[in-house]
């Protein structure tokens, strides 16, 4: 009893597939004229007018059809239509096969259309199953939903998934943007692009350019993997991953990252770039560096390097000052000092400066609100330019004023050649191109290398440096100020010379001082280089640091950074895609201008 009870659920087994494989007929619902005709062992009926045919769920209609019932397929011709369950497909000739459920639709344009979905697709040859509600195209094709638009060779579309697959000379358009491609998956439910190749988006904001995007346009997000690059005209950014949020006004990029200006002189390198469009702000956290190439630099351009743990870049709207520019004539230096006679002149100097540039003195005028822009770097701050080296705990740079402060515990620290300043704090201001003048504020000391163990030295509560093209020119210390200045005649030492006054003036060239004036009673002390201590030889808590100064940009670049030129294939690549893709961008954006022009209407004769 046993053995028959397994063999019967065999036997069911068995059974199973078939019924459930059993064939679903083509049936024929109306015709005006149906004529069989033998074609050798099998009748084929031909239809005449009005031609209506069933298969499952789906209705065909024609104007004339072949229906061979035996073996459950039929063609159709002229004005075919079928309407299933969800698709409405129309086009001039239909080869159906009943068994399968595979038909191919031919015509000048063959629609499919998806009521639920609420999708269009369009070819000149569709392939679909009735079955499964899947068509697809191997010859060229659209796919429109709402605002979504795709193009392209080969295309698969699947109204159960509610996906739409295509590939091969892949365009894809919408409302705010325009994607180039290999391959696109379209989500219908999520309204989700998804790109696959050397992708390019256009939207307003500029390009994107990836080997895997993915376009969220319900949440209006833009997500770009591999050889990722983002371009809005004013800047570029390159990463290996970018995240772009359009609503909330938010960019995120990680990897190798690099944000470079139109002409590529200044970058910042790091390995996490955040930006918010509103306010505008940037924050490079993960080993960031700065690279800026100083075109006014003399004899040669130069490039800074600058280190830091942490950079933040925003920008605010600010009152400027805007005022009429009156020229008014500075003080000239000859036997005296600055403004005023000066009370003693040093005789290391070959003479006094007879005639300086005017000064602009503003008188009068408005405000304006204008965008200014604002930076700070925090941590480990570190930099090397062939004239300049700093180390610093903060840096922060001001646009309003044009300034850049230096701070640090104890102090931060300015090198430039063979001269070393330091301070509580230290403060750049710029002109229009290049650093004017620096201050050195509260126990500022700087010292400019007279041999391996001797150092030249002003120091007191303010120091101010004047510069041209980057080099100092004159120096101006206030506050008990201190002055130690070796001597030398024909190259050997002959004393140490110490000097003590409220406040001095010293003009160097070539990181040399010239001529030094001193104001309100100096007291000076020539000490033989016999009798001098090492207290003489520097002024109180003077060191020099060599120990902590960047050598070269080696000290400074960090080490995830082998490559500065990375993302300049990439950059090149772009641009030869920019060039590809216009014609078309152009050709649909004048198309879109004609569809949105108003119709004139007719004049009253």
């Amino acid at each position: 009893m046993r053995r028959l009870a397994v063999c019967l659920l065999f036997g069911l087994l068995a059974v199973t597939p078939a019924l459930a494989q059993r064939q679903v007929e083509v049936e024929i619902l109306n015709a005006h004229e149906m004529r069989p005709r033998r074609m050798g062992s099998t009748t084929v009926f031909r239809l005449l007018g009005d031609v209506r045919l069933r298969h499952g769920e789906a209705v065909m209609v024609c104007d004339s059809a072949h229906v061979d019932q035996a073996a459950n397929t039929f063609d159709a011709f002229g004005h075919v239509r079928i309407r299933s369950k969800d698709l409405r497909i129309s086009g001039d000739t239909l080869y159906y096969d009943g068994q399968s459920g595979n038909g191919r639709m031919l015509g000048r344009q063959v629609e499919l259309h998806d009521t639920v979905e609420k999708a269009y697709l369009w070819a000149n040859l569709l392939f679909f199953n009735t079955r499964d509600n899947t068509a697809h195209y191997m010859t060229g094709g659209r796919i429109r939903r709402e605002r979504t638009n795709l193009e392209s060779k080969h295309g698969y579309y699947d109204s159960n998934q509610k996906l739409a697959t295509v590939s091969r000379a892949v365009v894809y358009r919408s409302d705010s943007a325009e994607a180039y491609g290999d391959s696109i998956q379209y989500f219908q439910e999520l309204d989700l692009v998804k790109c696959w190749g050397k992708t390019r988006v256009y939207d307003r904001e500029g390009m994107a350019y990836g080997l895997k995007v993915a376009i969220d346009q319900t949440n209006r997000t833009l997500e770009v993997e591999g050889e990722a690059a983002v371009d809005n005209g004013a800047n570029r950014v390159y990463a290996d991953w970018l995240f772009s949020n359009r609503r909330q006004g938010h960019t995120q990029a990680k990897g190798h990252v690099v944000l470079v200006d139109s002409l590529g002189y200044q970058r910042l390198y790091t390995q996490h770039l955040q930006y918010w469009r509103s306010p505008q702000l940037a924050v490079a956290d993960d080993d960031p560096l700065l690279f800026s190439v100083d075109t006014s630099a003399r004899p040669a351009t130069d490039t800074l390097f600058l280190r830091m743990d942490t950079l933040r870049a925003w920008s605010e709207l600010a009152e400027r000052k805007v005022k009429a520019a009156q020229p008014t004539p500075r003080f000239a230096i000859t036997g005296g000092g600055v403004g005023e006679k000066a009370s003693h002149r040093d005789s290391i100097g070959s003479g006094a400066i007879s005639k300086v540039d005017d000064s602009v003195v503003n008188q009068g005028g408005a405000s304006v609100v204008d965008t200014v822009r604002y930076a700070r770097a925090v941590g480990g701050v570190r930099a090397f330019r062939r004239d300049l080296q700093l180390v610093a705990d903060t840096l922060y740079l001001n646009g309003l004023d044009s300034t850049v402060t230096l701070l640090r515990t104890p102090f931060p620290f300015v090198w430039s050649d063979s001269t070393q300043g330091v301070a509580e704090r230290i403060v750049g201001y710029f002109g229009r191109k290049t650093l004017d003048s620096i201050r050195f504020v509260g126990k500022a000391i700087a010292a400019i290398q007279d041999d391996s163990v001797s150092f030249n030295q002003a120091g007191g509560a303010l120091l101010v440096g004047l510069l041209e093209h980057n080099e100092l020119r004159r120096v101006r210390v206030e506050g008990d100020a201190q002055l130690i200045f070796f001597m030398r005649d024909k190259g050997d030492l002959v004393g140490i010379n110490r000097v003590e006054c409220p406040s001095f003036t010293a003009h160097v060239a070539q990181n040399k001082p010239t001529d030094i004036y001193f104001y309100e009673g100096p007291k000076s002390d020539m000490i033989p280089p016999k009798n001098a201590t090492q207290e003489d030889r520097k002024l109180f808590g003077f060191e020099w640091h060599d120990d902590i100064r960047p050598h070269s940009k080696g000290d400074i670049i960090p080490g995830w950074l082998t490559d500065f030129n990375f993302y300049q294939a990439r950059q090149q690549q772009m641009e030869d895609y920019r060039q590809k893709d216009s014609p078309a961008i152009q050709a649909k954006r004048k198309e879109k201008s004609r569809s949105n022009e108003p119709v004139q209407p007719a004049t009253a004769q």
